[in-house]
């Protein structure tokens, strides 16, 4: 009898820690800096703000259009905190995803999008931020949550801003891992 609840008990904590819909309860659509195959759900936005050196802000909103495809825009600038005058990015940012394949069991979701934002001071010179925008960029994400939602995200991204002369390829690959339902430990590594 014993044997027979813990082979139940068992089964259904593997039935429940493998299904993808449990993984797929928190969309979570960054990292840090790096994208992750998450997208909003339809209807759904998300806000965020970053604060660089020199004073610089950045606001950003995006938007769930379907469960597949999001579109956000940003906008910021220099000095936006602090004294002396504001330098302005010089164009606002875009930021679309599609979610081309949603995680299974066996493989992992697949999200193809742009963002033209980047962040940090414009290089006039360079015509490109501090940290360039990611461009075009594919990721994909894997998430594990009979392992206590532990996901691994990786991808390839290519950057339009090229007046510095790097037209290469650029890598990046990162990991979630939930210390409780409030905690996270978030590692990511630009190639």
């Amino acid at each position: 009898m014993a044997k027979r609840i813990l082979f139940t008990l068992t089964t259904l904590l593997l039935i429940c820690g493998l299904n993808p819909a449990f993984g797929q309860q928190m969309q979570p659509t960054m990292l840090i800096d790096t994208p992750t195959a998450g997208t909003l759900d339809r209807g759904s936005y998300d806000v965020g703000l970053r604060l660089y050196a020199n004073g610089g802000v950045l606001g950003d909103i995006s938007v769930g259009l379907s469960s597949r495809l999001m579109f956000g825009i940003s906008f910021g600038g220099e000095n936006i905190i602090g004294e002396g005058d504001i330098h302005w990015n010089p164009n606002p940012g875009i930021h679309l995803r599609y979610r081309m394949i949603d995680e299974t069991i066996a493989l992992p979701a697949f999200t193809v999008g742009y963002n033209s934002q980047g962040y940090g001071a414009y290089l006039k010179s360079a015509k490109r931020y501090t940290v360039k925008s990611r461009g075009f960029f594919l990721v994909a994400s894997k998430n594990y949550a009979f392992l206590g939602d532990l996901s691994f995200h990786g991808g390839v991204n290519y950057s339009l801003e090229k007046g510095d002369g790097d037209t290469d390829l650029n890598f990046f690959t990162g990991l979630m891992k939930s210390l409780n339902p409030d905690l996270w430990f978030i590692a990511e590594y630009d190639f």
